[in-house]
């Protein structure tokens, strides 16, 4: 069963002084421990906070702030800090990174380390032509992304990347510190990847129980399974009044073949390149909408299959989060991107919007 914790934590916090650094450290720390990580793991953990948060307050960086979020694959989660801001930036980011302070006023101190501990570690600047940002949701773009991977167990990350997976997902919930309805499941064997984004209807604990049944049920069925039988046969399984809205793919990492199912407000974006085609656009995949599983007048599911393919990026949102266009995503060179750097640059936090908001990214090149 999905669990509340490992895949679905998220917060930001703004850096202004010394005293936000060392509650980001701490934070980072407890969030390790409670996740099952090793005591050195957490240690890293807390370093990597603590470097990452120091920065914005030695350079004094204008909406300096920490993101912690966490992802599980297989049941084995991973803990993401993330720094973010919106300026200076840092001009030489390959001195930065290898531990020597980068020149004039930008961030840089400290990066040296949070390379060395993290298991993987993405960076870049808008004041470094050779490492530029993703032009994102604000305008200008995010100045300066610097995202560190910790994994408690590195096979997973490691089985992702010579499958040739590139993987992203934050969920933020409707209130600060609550407890967020949308679900986010991930499995993966030698063949194949199941990719699951749900959304119960509310906020709070009993949206997060649907997501957390579906999710539980969705798991019994082999990944092999059509995805539209698996998705109506839990319509018929749902309890009475537990509403839910649900994005799902399956892909066939042996075949390049993805197929496509969901039903309701979530919705799935897709940039493919078929083997022998070397065109490519952004395209909304036609799920079924205006109705949810669990309603008493609900329509059954259908998929949609794509392939063969040579390449695949993916961009999956719940209604709470703002919808992204595929003129944005064109405009932006979406597919080009590591999956983290896009996501944070695209990400927006539950806040305004009044309900849970989940983004996920995922990218697949044929290996």
């Amino acid at each position: 069963m999905i669990s509340q914790a490992p895949s679905l934590w998220f917060q930001e916090t703004r850096i202004d002084t010394l005293a936000d650094a060392v509650v980001v450290r701490h934070l980072a720390g407890d969030w390790a421990h409670r996740l099952g990580f090793s005591a050195k793991k957490q240690e890293d953990a807390r370093l990597v906070a603590s470097e990452l948060a120091h920065n914005h307050v030695a350079h004094q960086t204008s909406e300096g702030r920490i993101r912690l979020s966490t992802v599980n694959v297989d049941g084995v989660p991973a803990l993401e800090i993330t720094s973010l801001d919106n300026g200076p930036g840092i001009r030489e980011v390959t001195k930065a990174v290898a531990g020597h302070r980068a020149s004039g006023h930008g961030l840089g101190v400290g990066l040296g380390t949070v390379k060395r501990l993290a298991d993987r570690m993405y960076i870049c600047s808008s004041a470094s032509s050779a490492f530029p940002c993703p032009r994102g949701r604000r305008p200008g773009g995010i100045a300066t992304i610097v995202s560190a991977q910790l994994w408690a167990c590195t096979d997973a990350l490691s089985r992702m990347e010579r499958a040739g997976l590139d993987l992203w997902a934050a969920s933020s919930p409707a209130c600060a510190g609550g407890i967020c309805g949308d679900g986010v499941s991930v499995e993966q064997d030698k063949r194949y990847l199941r990719l699951i984004v749900t959304d119960g209807a509310g906020h709070g604990v009993e949206a997060r129980r649907v997501s957390d049944e579906a999710m539980e049920e969705i798991r019994k069925w082999d990944m092999l399974w059509p995805l539209d039988n698996i998705v109506n046969t839990l319509g018929t399984s749902l309890s009475p009044g537990r509403d839910l809205a649900l994005g799902a793919m399956v892909m066939d990492m042996y075949t390049g073949r993805l197929q496509v199912a969901g039903i309701g407000n979530v919705r799935v974006l897709l940039e493919l390149r078929e083997e022998g085609n070397g065109k490519e656009a952004w395209e909304e995949v036609p799920l079924l909408r205006g109705t949810v599983l669990g309603q008493a007048t609900w329509m059954p599911a259908h998929r949609v299959e794509y392939g063969p393919l040579a390449r695949m990026a993916a961009i999956i949102h719940t209604d709470g989060h703002p919808p992204i266009s595929r003129q944005e995503l064109e405009d932006m060179e979406a597919s080009s991107w590591p999956a983290s750097l896009l996501g944070h640059s695209l990400f927006r936090p539950s806040g305004d919007i009044k309900d849970d908001a989940t983004l996920v990214i995922l990218r697949w090149n044929r290996r």
